[in-house]
């Protein structure tokens, strides 16, 4: 019936015309990779009652089932924001070791990029003459490509899988396709990938504080970079990694860890703050206006007076069209900081955009359709209920057409 087609353990039936989802179920748990299987069942077993086969041959009519297990996939979202299913990974063969032996920042892994295609199929790399690609590469370098350095840090050793990015833009910047202008502008992008072998990086979290933020600094100046190159996304992850290496920073209980270095506790807030400004950066430059406008409010509830961080929650509010908020924070500012251009000119804009928006608002409000009501008999009228008998306990009360003066002319019309 097919000759080849993906297929969902669980996903329920099949459609019309095709095999019943829970009889593929009931075969594929059973089954391993390359194994070929078959089962006898009556038509009303196999398909749909309104489905072609059961309608010519009647749903009594026996059939055999055959089906063979081609490959197995097991799918993981690893995008660097839980859930978004911007990134997913398929294992095609399983790696070794345990689930939790993946690479890690500042480790290095051997990887193998045997191709890449498109939503169609169509193959874009390697070139028709050309080979899989082998390389050696530190972990949130940006030596690969995003969806790559996504996909690598849930890779075991040994491990391929087929890395699906939904946005083609995850392929850009970074091996094996570079700066491509070829590219889809949309469409899924699938890379065929085996982590061939790889060295875990330094356990930053079991660091003394002086370590935390030597390793920390590294990392800063690897995103400074990232983002100078214009890998906004990759860059915000490796902020986001730093703000959670100092988690511990701002819980007054924590400070103990810092007894004696009030110094060293002093660099690490400010590194903090420093991380959250720039994600909030990196998140305005991907239009992504709510974790920009989440990491402003940290810092502003630390710093209530940081411009940087007003300045940018103001631009996360314009993304947002909240032009309300924006002018607040754009006029503390100015107020603030009077020498600040870029502040004054912004809040110029953005009051523009309120007033255009206010004025649209005002039309689109009808005064009529407002007040129509309060010349309907059918509207409440609050007098009207002042005289409302009080029901007693056990007496079932009176209707109200029988105390509302307007109620049985309304109930009439």
């Amino acid at each position: 019936m097919q000759a080849d087609f993906e297929y969902e353990l669980a996903s329920g039936d099949r459609g019309q015309g095709e095999v019943l989802g829970k009889v593929l179920d009931g075969i594929l748990v059973q089954m391993r990779r390359g194994q070929v299987a078959s089962v006898t069942h009556p038509l009303k077993d196999l398909f749909p009652s309104g489905s072609p086969q059961v309608l010519q041959y009647g749903p009594e009519a026996i059939a055999i089932c055959e089906v063979k297990l081609m490959e197995i996939y097991v799918t993981k979202d690893c995008s660097f924001t839980k859930n978004a299913g911007e990134v997913v990974k398929e294992v095609v063969k399983d790696g070794i070791g345990a689930w939790c032996d993946n690479p890690t920042d500042e480790g290095m892994a051997v990887l193998r990029i045997e191709e890449v295609r498109t939503e169609e199929g169509v193959r874009i790399f390697p070139d028709p003459d050309g080979s899989s690609l082998e390389l050696c590469v530190a972990v949130g370098d940006g030596q690969v490509c995003d969806a790559l350095e996504c996909a690598m840090l849930e890779m075991r050793q040994h491990e391929t899988a087929m890395v699906t990015c939904l946005d083609p833009s995850f392929c850009i910047g970074g091996q094996p396709l570079g700066n491509k202008a070829n590219l889809p502008g949309k469409g899924k992008l699938t890379l065929r990938v085996t982590m061939l072998d790889y060295n875990k990086g330094p356990d930053a979290m079991s660091f003394e504080e002086d370590d935390r933020l030597t390793f920390a600094l590294r990392r800063k100046a690897e995103a400074t970079r990232l983002f100078g190159e214009g890998r906004f996304r990759l860059a915000r992850e490796r902020y986001r990694k730093i703000i959670e290496l100092f988690h511990h920073v701002d819980r007054p209980k924590m400070k103990d860890r810092f007894l004696g270095q009030p110094e060293l506790f002093q660099e690490c807030r400010k590194l903090r703050i420093d991380c959250r400004l720039n994600l909030a950066l990196c998140s305005l430059k991907l239009q992504d206006p709510e974790p920009a406008r989440e990491a402003c409010d940290e810092v502003l509830k630390q710093v209530p007076e940081n411009t940087k961080a007003l300045y940018r929650r103001a631009q996360a509010h314009i993304l947002q069209q909240d032009y309300v908020q924006a002018c607040h924070d754009l006029q503390r500012v100015v107020d603030i900081d009077p020498s600040i251009d870029d502040a004054r000119r912004l809040l110029e804009k953005t009051a523009k955009l309120r007033s255009q928006c206010d004025r649209k608002q005002r039309g689109q409000l009808k005064f009529e359709k407002m007040v129509s009501r309060i010349s309907d008999d059918r509207s409440d009228k609050h007098n009207d209920y002042l005289s409302a008998p009080m029901d007693s306990p056990g007496v079932e009360g009176l209707p109200v057409s029988d105390w509302v003066p307007n109620a049985r002319a309304a109930m009439r019309r």
